[in-house]
């Protein structure tokens, strides 16, 4: 069976005013329960991490998806920071730029259904074994492999 991939954003949980930041990242399906996991522990108790716009597709296009994005935001990566952190971007405004990537690419990557957004550290556990039951369906999962 295919391994199917998260591609997630996530804003600064700490912005400085007018100065939005976004992390666009990816993490397994059936392992993000860690990544959710340490983010929430970086941040401490007052601050809940949310991922509230993901797509999801297998490994190997999710990644590429990943590397595009990079390509084509290159310029807007933070230089003072590690990983996938976009200056100037939210979740809201980097979603259309993911999706002309998706489009323009032919990417079989789909959007999240929105039953289960916004991924978050309190209901993450939840959220993962209904995403794995609905995607790992093989009607649903043909379609990320054949169309």
């Amino acid at each position: 069976m295919s391994k199917l991939r998260l591609l997630y954003s996530m804003d600064d949980p700490h912005p400085k005013v007018g100065e939005p930041v976004v992390k666009v990242g990816s993490s397994g399906l059936d392992v993000f329960l860690t990544r959710l996991g340490n983010y929430q522990q970086g941040n401490g108790p007052n601050y809940e991490v949310t991922w509230p716009k993901c797509w999801i597709g297998i490994e190997s296009v999710t990644n590429l998806l990943e590397d595009a994005l990079k390509w084509e935001l290159k310029q807007e990566r933070g230089a003072s920071r590690l990983g996938e952190w976009y200056d100037g971007y939210t979740s809201e405004t980097v979603t259309p730029i993911i999706e002309e990537l998706i489009e323009g690419n032919g990417f079989k990557i789909k959007p999240v259904d929105p039953v289960f957004l916004p991924i978050a550290y309190s209901n993450m556990k939840e959220t993962r074994q209904k995403m794995l039951e609905h995607y790992q369906k093989s009607h649903i999962l043909s379609e990320f492999l054949v169309g």
